[in-house]
């Protein structure tokens, strides 16, 4: 038999997976706007589409990256506690969006292109929880 919950502690779960459910997708659609901009700054070797499909790439990996953050990040959330894998993900997710943002870009980073950018950019996959 399933516990019923109170309409105030409803209320709180569907508020908190709901700012949870922005920030997650947030993050990806302010990478997918920015993702010119990235290609630009990454793969300035490429041409314009080659460098944007580039960028898609690395954006589709995290994609990609989902059932193994789901399977990470599920196991714990039920033996730690979801509410702390809540907070870890949207923190984690949080400090790699602000990395992608230092990151040096091509011209001062060289040779090494874009492959500080490619975990940084794989975090919303890996911080799946679902």
């Amino acid at each position: 038999m399933t516990p019923q919950l109170s309409a105030a502690v409803r209320r709180k779960v569907t508020v908190a997976s709901a700012i949870g459910n922005f920030v997650e997708w947030f993050d990806s659609a302010a990478y997918a706007v920015m993702s010119a901009t990235i290609a630009a700054l990454f793969f300035p070797d490429y041409d314009k589409a080659a460098a944007l499909l580039a960028t898609w790439a690395i954006f589709a990996g995290g994609f990609v990256a989902r059932p193994l953050g789901a399977a990470f990040f599920g196991r714990y959330g039920d033996r730690l506690g979801r509410n702390r894998m809540l907070a870890l993900t949207i923190l984690t997710m949080s400090g790699a969006t602000f990395l992608i943002g230092v990151l040096p870009t091509y011209a001062s980073w060289g040779g090494g292109r874009a492959g500080p950018a490619v975990p940084a950019a794989l975090r919303p996959g890996l911080l799946h929880r679902r």
